[in-house]
């Protein structure tokens, strides 16, 4: 009776080790050798991704004069008022450095007006009362840019926004060319080493 139940011991051992090989087979891995780690997704876009399109309605549009913004008409392939650039900073009202940095963003836009570039604002804060405040910051500052909410951060999951503020700059095909993370001084400098060879030089317009 006890070699009869050693070897049903054994025989289930047996079973169980051979499923387990199939798996690890059949999944990818051979047996014997270490699984390669995951490799994780990009932490956010990166150069040469493909920037989603949107439609969103504007907080601002008396002080931007665009009721509603479509990326469709501005790049890719259908752009009706194709633009050379398209930089989209993204923001909350509880980021210090966004807040700081939106007025700085605005003067410079208003320098680079009539060279083919745009600027946009997308506040991802959720509240109503957040984003009635953001609303109420543009008008008051009176933004040029249009700014607009993504309340329920979908568009903020198809950029894969992470730490803000967050700093993109798409070219007339809708391709990323450049992006930043995070406030540091030096910011517009870089923005403008990324942005200045795809924008038409002063003078000449679009």
């Amino acid at each position: 009776m006890i070699v009869l139940v050693r070897e049903l011991r054994a025989c289930l051992v047996a079973a169980v080790a051979l499923a387990v090989g199939a798996t690890l087979l059949f999944s990818g891995v051979a047996v014997g050798e270490d699984a390669p780690p995951p490799i994780a997704p990009p932490a956010t876009l990166v150069a040469g991704d493909k920037a989603p399109h949107f439609a969103l309605k504007t907080l601002n549009p008396d002080e931007c004069g665009v009721q509603m913004y479509s990326t469709k008409s501005h790049f890719g392939a259908d752009a009706r008022q194709p633009a050379r650039a398209i930089i989209i900073s993204f923001l909350s009202l509880h980021c210090k450095p966004c807040m700081k940095e939106l007025p700085d963003l605005d003067a410079w836009f208003l320098a680079h007006q009539g060279q083919g570039v745009e600027l946009l604002g997308i506040d991802i804060d959720q509240e109503t009362e957040e984003v009635e405040a953001v609303r109420a910051l543009a008008v008051e500052k009176k933004l040029k840019f249009p700014v607009m909410s993504d309340r329920f951060n979908l568009l903020a999951r198809r950029y894969k926004v992470g730490e803000l503020p967050y700093l993109l700059v798409v070219d007339g095909t809708g391709t990323v060319v450049w992006v930043k993370t995070g406030y540091e001084s030096g910011t517009l400098e870089a923005l403008d080493a990324a942005v200045g060879p795809l924008l038409v030089p002063t003078g000449e317009g679009q």
